[in-house]
């Protein structure tokens, strides 16, 4: 992988637990950390998404176990 002059520092033990995971895969490290890395901040919009679906559904009145009907209704309303 191409670096561009930037460099993060990984604690020993986390560097421990990455280099197996790298040589297992035929990967670097820095591979390995990139792609955790994007995994986590994807989970982390991912949360941020249901958050905001829960908080509308507060708002709304709207319960989990409503969810569904509530998307297909407006599936139906829209034509999909």
């Amino acid at each position: 992988m191409a670096t561009s002059g930037n460099n993060t520092y990984l604690p020993p033990d986390l560097l421990a637990e990455l280099e197996p995971i790298a040589s297992s895969e035929g990967i670097s490290v820095d591979e390995v950390a990139a792609r955790e890395l994007r995994e986590r901040l994807r989970d982390r919009s991912w949360q941020a998404t249901l958050e905001r679906g829960r908080e509308y559904g507060r708002v709304s009145g709207i319960t989990e176990d409503q969810v569904s009907e509530v998307v297909r209704a407006r599936r139906i309303e829209l034509g999909q």
